[in-house]
């Protein structure tokens, strides 16, 4: 089977280590994570897309003014995404490919990221993703932790760690690496938030909060999606993303994800 023919769920399933082993996985956070799978559009519909484009405008928090862009989100699968923003002296671009991550400034400058970041990165604008690939990862440890407000809303709370891989070898320090947070709103049944720890490229020893949060969400397609993401950094709103559009299977290939 080719790459571009692949189901999303494929992709999906790259993200977690080949292994026999079986996690630990919670029966009420099954049922919560498969209730909210079927409210943002179910197993059989993520099944049928091979890659989407999303388009909008995208605001960056900068230290002296917040700065607003046109932006291009493109992906394939959880772990293949990227985004364009067209700012005012040229394109940045985000891209990840498994665990090949850069992000490249407006002067062509390329920052590459560090392995251990994106073991639990995934594409920021279609959350539907992330619950079927926690959903369809038996080697995942998932737990239950229970309801709790955020941001004003009542959710539940799912606890996800991913196993080890011992082909990377990990400096030390990372001790929440693998792990990540899902709020599942508690009326809608969508994902409102994720959240885990994400550690300096240049130093692993220095550990920040990443969060993203999901609102505004609108049915495409049978796909209940957010049109509007913010993400935070230790505490601090990086960038929050308007989307006005997004569609499906455009025919995207791998090239389009390594810069």
């Amino acid at each position: 089977m080719g790459l571009k023919r692949m189901t999303f769920l494929l992709c999906i399933l790259a993200v977690a280590v080949s292994t026999n082993a079986q996690g630990q996985q919670d029966l009420q956070a099954i049922s919560v994570l498969t209730q909210s799978l079927t409210a943002m559009g179910g197993l059989t519909v993520m099944n049928g897309i091979q890659d989407y484009t999303e388009t909008g405008t995208i605001t960056y928090n900068w230290a002296n003014a917040p700065v607003q862009a046109p932006v291009t989100v493109q992906s394939m699968g959880l772990t293949t995404f990227r985004f364009d923003s067209a700012l005012s002296n040229g394109t940045q671009t985000w891209a990840v490919d498994g665990m090949t991550g850069v992000l490249i400034a407006p002067d062509g400058t390329r920052q590459p990221a560090a392995f251990y970041n994106l073991y639990t990165a995934g594409s920021l604008a279609l959350p539907a993703l992330r619950v079927a690939a926690v959903l369809q990862s038996p080697a995942l440890n998932i737990t239950y932790v229970g309801p709790v407000t955020l941001n004003g809303n009542a959710t539940y709370q799912i606890h996800c760690v991913l196993p080890s891989d011992p082909s990377n070898p990990l400096p030390p320090g990372l001790t929440a690496y693998g792990t990540f947070d899902l709020f599942i709103d508690a009326t809608s049944l969508l994902l409102d938030s994720l959240q885990e720890t994400a550690y300096s490229n240049s130093n692993s020893q220095l550990s920040f909060a990443h969060e993203i949060d999901f609102s505004n969400y609108q049915i495409v397609s049978g796909v209940s999606a957010p049109f509007a993401i913010t993400e935070s950094v230790g505490g601090q709103q990086t960038w929050t993303m308007a989307l006005t559009s997004l569609s499906f299977n455009s025919g995207l290939t791998e090239s389009v994800f390594t810069p």
